[in-house]
């Protein structure tokens, strides 16, 4: 994906999570979109010479726009996922900006990862 800062980790099962520090909402979808279309590009070929078509299903959030804190990017993210999923799967969703929250005044404090 990218060289350098990129990390790519298994959360469990089939799910990978990946980091892209420093990285727009708009490039991270953007990025999403050419990985999916590289791994419909892809198929993986089988000892009978058949190939297997292969599809991802992406969910994709971005700190801040879419979370304040690790876990809730996570959430965000997972949730993003099992919408692809539901939708049919071999495709990109984006997480749901949380709604508003009620504030005092103060500055929010945001957790740093």
């Amino acid at each position: 994906m990218r060289a350098g800062d990129a990390v790519v980790g298994r959360l469990g099962g089939d799910e990978l999570a990946l980091l892209l520090p420093g990285c727009t909402a708009e490039t991270a979808a953007r990025r999403a979109r050419e990985l999916l279309e590289t791994v419909r590009a892809s198929p993986l070929p089988r000892t009978d010479g058949d190939l297997l078509p292969l599809s991802i299903s992406v969910g994709l959030a971005h700190a801040p726009l879419h979370a304040d804190s690790v876990r809730e990017l996570y959430a965000a993210a997972d949730a993003a996922l099992y919408r692809a999923k539901r939708a049919g799967r071999d495709r990109v969703e984006v997480a749901v900006s949380p709604a508003p929250r009620p504030t005092d005044g103060l500055p929010r404090q945001r957790s740093v990862p």
